[in-house]
């Protein structure tokens, strides 16, 4: 046993631990040159979301509501977390 209680081993049992632990929670992780694959897609969402938000400010500047940056964020989040979502679903399917 190493520190806290955290089992020593070689990189193989480790791997192997890891591949189980992927398993038994359905989760795929993608690595490409070390990296998750994953921070593309959540980079490409911010921005995406970024540009839903800019058009929310637009449509309701033209429609003469008020804005504020709450309303930003919560156009921001609210999108971000609707495409999440879905994302969730269509991958569990």
């Amino acid at each position: 046993m190493g520190p806290a209680g955290l089992r020593r081993g070689t990189g193989v049992e480790a791997a192997a631990r890891y591949a189980r632990l992927r398993q038994r929670l359905g989760v795929e992780v993608a690595l490409r040159g070390g990296t998750p694959v994953t921070a593309d897609g959540l980079i490409l969402l911010g921005f995406i979301a970024l540009v839903f938000a800019v058009l929310v400010v637009r449509a309701r500047r033209r429609v003469g509501m008020p804005v504020t940056g709450r309303v930003l964020a919560a156009a921001i989040f609210g999108f971000a977390i609707v495409v999440l979502i879905l994302w969730a679903t269509r991958s569990r399917a």
